[in-house]
């Protein structure tokens, strides 16, 4: 290496080597970088008996595990600020301080509570031996007062080994409950003790809105509330709120109106891709020339059977014709909807802004077209009208196509 060469961070091409960094990382890299730094050294240690550097290596090893804890803290802090729920964190290196103010907010979601819970004795333990951060990083303290490692005479590599194995899970899944929690708080779906999380669970845990005044109802309350350590009034209002939403009905037989789209061209959509795709393989056939627009559905349909038209050329003159754009909009959108696992709570939204595009920008043609060569359609569209829970739909639909959805 010659002495121009920067001895870190020269740039070298070397596509296996080469560690992304900087504006490629996130909060995430950090995190995850200190922890597995931590939990990697102590099982080499153990599995090469590395016995020599025992005594050297622990130092680094501790203050990368009481690092990761930190950034988690600060990282769940930034998140649950940027909901207004908590004060941007503040700089500080006090673990136990960081810890409490989440605590404290009673995070409305249970498998975040649960799982902060579990993270209690990390805190605590790491917070008693190093409570700023400094205990591992110097000999010494800035008065030059020795930290309180003076206390401490020996560490099991054993021991670290399986806890930081623990914490690590711990670490992840915090992580995942945190942008879960952040996500779902948005689409504001959830009570002041419950999150959208929580109220799917609950919603499952419930019998069919039909059976409400049976003796099973009577159970699930018992334990949802037990469970949840809910009050009569926050127990109500749980209810309310899932007897509310469409993303709940599927699993309550709770039935739902779509917005534009009737029944029957629900059916005439579905009847007609399967059609299309029925004739792909089967070669082209010819069309008899009849205008569309003066056709019936019926007819349409037995033009298909008896193979007068060609799918490909005719396929959007027959849904302009019987299939209003606004209903075939909706179609779209339940399509979508479920095809990327979109929040329902967006099914409005998301149905009002594709019917101003396709008027906007005259693509009502090319829609139909992309959406009829679709073959996935079918299970998406039977799937969305499960979610936004049209079910009575969904099931005829579905049992029309010979299978179970």
């Amino acid at each position: 290496m010659s002495e121009s060469t920067d001895p870190f961070f020269e740039k070298i091409p070397d596509g296996t080597w080469n560690a992304c960094v900087g504006d490629q990382g996130d909060d995430t890299y950090y995190i995850d970088g200190y922890i597995q730094a931590s939990v990697l050294l102590t099982k080499t240690i153990l599995e090469e008996e590395i016995y020599e550097q025992r005594d050297t290596l622990i130092l680094p090893i501790m203050f990368n595990a009481r690092h990761a804890v930190e950034l988690i803290l600060k990282y769940i802090s930034k998140n649950l600020a940027n909901l207004d729920l908590l004060s941007p964190p503040a700089h500080t290196h006090l673990i136990e301080n960081l810890f409490t103010e989440i605590e404290n907010i009673n995070v409305p979601d249970k498998n975040f509570r649960d799982t902060l819970a579990s993270l209690k004795r990390f805190v605590s333990s790491l917070s008693k031996i190093d409570k700023d951060g400094q205990a591992f990083r110097f000999r010494d303290s800035k008065d030059d007062h020795p930290y309180t490692l003076k206390g401490l005479s020996t560490i099991n590599y054993r021991l670290i080994y399986s806890s930081l194995k623990e914490l690590q899970k711990i670490i992840k899944q915090l992580r995942i409950h945190t942008l879960q929690f952040a996500e779902e708080y948005k689409q504001k779906t959830s009570t002041t003790v419950l999150s959208r999380n929580d109220l799917m669970n609950i919603a499952k845990l419930l019998p069919n809105i039909a059976n409400w005044h049976s003796d099973e109802f009577k159970t699930s309350k018992s334990r949802i509330r037990c469970e949840y350590g809910l009050s009569n009034t926050q127990f109500s209002k749980a209810l309310d709120t899932i007897k509310e939403e469409r993303l709940f009905a599927q699993f309550l037989g709770i039935e739902h109106k779509l917005t534009h789209l009737t029944d029957d061209n629900a059916k005439l959509i579905l009847e007609l891709w399967r059609k299309h795709h029925g004739l792909e393989s089967g070669g082209n056939v010819a069309s008899t020339g009849d205008p569309v627009n003066v056709l019936t559905g019926k007819k349409l349909l037995a033009m298909f059977e008896d193979s007068l038209i060609q799918p490909h050329s005719n396929i959007l003159q027959i849904i302009e014709a019987e299939i209003p754009l606004e209903e075939f909009a909706e179609a779209q959108v339940l399509f979508y909807l479920a095809r990327n696992d979109e929040y329902v709570e967006m099914y409005e939204s998301e149905l009002h802004s594709t019917i101003n595009q396709l008027k906007r920008d005259n693509m009502f043609s090319v829609q139909i077209y992309h959406i009829m060569e679709k073959t996935n359609f079918e299970n998406f569209f039977i799937r969305g009208l499960e979610l936004v829970g049209k079910l009575n739909l969904a099931t005829e639909l579905g049992a029309n196509d010979g299978t179970s959805k």
